[in-house]
Parts: structure tokens; sequence; C-alpha cells
């Protein structure tokens, strides 16, 4: 075994195990490595010692063209995002991992120390083969994948949970302004016991925080990256990891498309010859998506029985709503990113498709539950016919005065509990709907056209943040009906 010295250390706050390390043992030799680093087993911390999540061990690869640099920027910057999300989380009374499990490969702790007498930099993260991942390139690698005929079993309740909860991952971390850049079926693990995943390989990304950012990475090839991506990587002669490409939210929106509709249906999006610029301006300029014609020559002839698989799977088992915005993305949105679907119009419509016990998911970690330890009994509510009723109009007058700008939500979120214990609520749920109700609402009248899909999704969302119909009708009264 190698050991790194470390000079220095920052925990993340998963574990308190993790604050104090002088010493991390680790095999001799990689298991794994990319463009970025060399990812080793930990055998031990300070010795023997192991924490209750068995680790791996990444370590930055040093780089003539600065992708150790770039790496330990974005890895201990998105470490100070991400502990703000977790103290959010912590006010809040909410575990963080129950909120976000997708996120559950993120550093535990970023170091920096001596391995074999040279410097090293680089972040610890959980074990997840250990805890029953399997990388998602070995289920839709081919038909031979020992793990595609069970995930083939899941029925679509289990995959569209699984795709809400990795969209709702990206979504956190586009609001903590971090473009991952390097999304792909490598990248996404999934569980085959519990409808979860995990999202790894933060350090190619980048953080955007300002307008002088210029977010860029080193691009390489591979199946689900963004058009205007590769258009850069050919243009550069080079889609080994070397080329320096420019990013932003858009290309991470269409890699994280790709990865639902595999998720979803266990296929591609194209079946072309190739995904050249000028077959697809041929494909979009022809086709509206997902149609295709095997006589014509952009089509791969070898594909036509794969494609009739995939269209059967995608006009049968998905939903319209859910197949318009693949089709959004897909279609126009080839060549006009804006028209991609967000992170958070996808975390909306998953969200409706899976029943509300699926919206958090507890992840089970080896060790004993703890017993809870039985507090006082509390005193009986108010009646809850009255208690929510005044609930309800409070949030309705003030559901209005928030999106017209006058009131601001969060200076009414003591007020609200209040209301809400007293309505046998949980107020931090009622709040988390209403935020979620204002999101759904600003994404609906985005281009001043609400569809009867839309109003549909509104008065679901409404429904739990009691918001009432009455209350939505107002609400889009300005606005044209399609």
């Amino acid at each position: 075994m190698k050991q790194i010295n470390i000079t220095y250390a920052k925990g993340t706050g998963f574990d308190p195990f993790f604050n104090n390390i002088k010493r991390i043992s680790i095999d001799d030799s990689p298991f794994a490595g990319g463009g970025f680093g060399d990812i080793y087993h930990a055998r031990g911390f300070n010795g023997n010692n192991q924490p209750k999540l068995r680790q791996v061990i990444k370590i930055f690869k040093p780089s003539s063209i600065g992708k150790d640099e770039h790496s330990w920027k974005t890895i201990t910057r998105l470490q100070e995002k991400l502990m703000e999300e977790m103290d959010l989380c912590a006010d809040n009374g909410q575990n963080f991992l129950d909120q976000y499990p997708a996120l559950i490969a993120m550093p535990q702790f970023v170091f920096e120390g001596t391995l074999d007498g040279k410097k090293v930099r680089g972040y610890s993260t959980n074990n997840l083969n250990e805890l029953g991942y399997v990388s998602f390139e070995k289920v839709i690698d081919d038909d031979e994948s020992p793990y595609i005929e069970e995930f083939e079993e899941k029925n679509m309740e289990w995959r569209f949970t699984m795709a809400y909860h990795m969209v709702r991952g990206f979504n956190l971390l586009y609001k903590m302004h971090f473009l991952h850049a390097d999304i792909s079926s490598d990248n996404i693990f999934v569980s085959l016991t519990q409808p979860i995943c995990a999202i790894l390989d933060f350090d190619s990304g980048a953080i955007v925080e300002t307008m002088e950012d210029n977010p860029s990475t080193f691009g390489k090839f591979q199946p689900w990256l963004a058009p205007e991506i590769s258009f850069q990587l050919k243009n550069g002669k080079s889609g080994d990891g070397s080329t320096l490409v420019s990013i932003n939210s858009f290309t991470d929106a269409w890699s994280v498309t790709n990865a639902l509709l595999n998720m979803l249906v266990l296929m591609p999006a194209y079946y072309l010859v190739d995904m050249s610029e000028n077959s697809l301006r041929s494909y979009v300029n022809k086709y509206k998506w997902p149609k295709a014609q095997f006589n014509d020559p952009l089509f791969n002839p070898d594909g036509e029985e794969a494609y009739k698989y995939f269209y059967q799977m995608f006009t049968q088992m998905l939903p319209e709503e859910v197949q318009s915005e693949f089709m959004a993305t897909f279609g126009k949105g080839v060549f006009k990113p804006s028209l991609r679907t967000s992170y958070n119009r996808w975390e909306r419509i998953l969200k409706n498709q899976i029943p509300k016990s699926a919206w958090r998911v507890s992840i089970p970690t080896p060790g004993p539950i703890p017993e809870p330890t039985p507090g006082p009994i509390p005193p009986p509510p108010n009646p809850p016919s009255t208690a929510t009723k005044e609930l309800e109009e409070y949030i309705n007058a003030l559901v209005v005065d928030v999106i017209n700008g006058d009131e601001n939500l969060k200076r009414h979120t003591n007020f609200i509990n209040d209301m809400a214990k007293k309505a046998g609520l949980d107020g931090k749920n009622v709040m988390a709907e209403l935020k979620d109700f204002i999101d759904l609402y600003q994404d609906c009248i985005d281009d001043g056209v609400i569809t009867k899909f839309e109003k549909s999704n509104l008065l679901a969302q409404g429904e739990m943040a009691l918001v009432t119909e009455k209350t939505i009708d107002k609400l889009l009264s300005p606005y044209k009906k399609a």
C-alpha cells in the first residue's frame, strides 16, 4: 500500500470522521482513471481507521495544459457551494441526501499532500460499488450486459422516480452555478435495488458566478455530448481531452436530456449515419424528431430495427407531455439551444409522473440505525377544517402578491409555519410546495401562452401548495390559451 501524507484537508460536512485527516492509505495502483485523474481504493485513514461508508480517492494528474489546476479550482469552489446548501437543509430540518440522493458521490473532503515524494491534490468520495450502484454504461453498453435485463424489468414508475432524482440533483448543481461538462453514461451510476442514481466526476466542470467567468473545460467525444461541443472538438482536431472547449448551461441540458431518454427507454435519440453538423442540419430541416425514413441516406440502415423498437417504446411508454420535451430538445433544440428543456421544467414534469411518497428517498447506509428518542406528546392542533381554511386564504392572497412583485415569500416563512402547525400540517413542506408552484408558474408563462398541459400541471401543483383553481385562473388570465 501507498500513503498520502496530508498537508491540507477540508471536510465537506457529511461525516465528522473526515474533519482531521492526516494520512490516507491507498492501493499501489489505481483501479480506474481518466483524463483528469486516477482513482484508488482507500484502505485506511490516519492508520487503519475507516468511515461508515468505504471511500475511493481521486488524485488529479499533473498536466502541462492546466487540467490539474482546473480540477482543483473547480472541486474546491464546488465544495464551498455544497456546504452552503447543506447548511440550508440543516436549518430547515432536512437531510441533504434525502433531498438530493443523486449527489451521494459529492466530495467527502478535499486535500493536498505528498505521495512518493511528489505533491498531489484530490478528493475522497463514497465507493458507489460498495453501496450497490453500477455504472449506467454497463447497463446500456450492449445486449450482453449482465444488468440490462434487470433494468428492463423495472416499471415506468421506477424509471421516472430515478429520472426525477437525477434531474433534481442537476437542478441543484445549476442553482449552485456549477456546469458539469462531462455528463456521460460512465458518470451516472444507478442502483438496481432502489430507484436512485448517483452523479459523479465533478472536477472537469466549472463554476460560473460572474459575467467575467468564461466557462470552459477539456472536452472529449462521447455519445451524450452537445452538438456544439462536438463541432468545437472537430474544429480543434482533437477529441482526446486536450482541446479546450466553451461550455454553458445549454450544453449540460442536452446531455442530461440524453441521460433521461436512455434511463426511460434504454435507447439513444438518433439513428443517423453520423452526427456531423451537416447531417444534423439536414435531419432537422427534413424531419420532426423522432421521425425517420431509412430509405434516406441520412440514416444508418443497420439501425432500422433498433429504431423501430425505440419508436414503439417512446410513443407507447412515455406520456405526451414527456414526449414533447424530448421533441423540443432533439428537434429544434439542436441548433437553438435555448429551446432545450430546462432542469426546472424537467423536475416539474417528472414529479407529476411519480407518487408523492417517491419525492424523497432515504439512502440506506451501513451501520445500525439509532432508535428514535421519545419526546413529549404534542398538544392537539386546532381543528384542521378552520385552521386549514385560514391558511389557504392567506396563501392564495399571498401568492398573487408575490407573483405581482408586491411581496417577498421568504418574509412570510415564520407566519406560514405557525399557521400550518395549527392546521396540523408541516410548514416546511407547505413552503416548499409554494416555492415549487411559483417556479412552475414562471416556467408556464415564459412564452406568453398557456397550454392545457401547463394548466393541468399548475392545478396539480396548486393542490399541493393550497393554491385554489380560482387563484390559478386569476394568475393565468393575462395570457393566451393554447
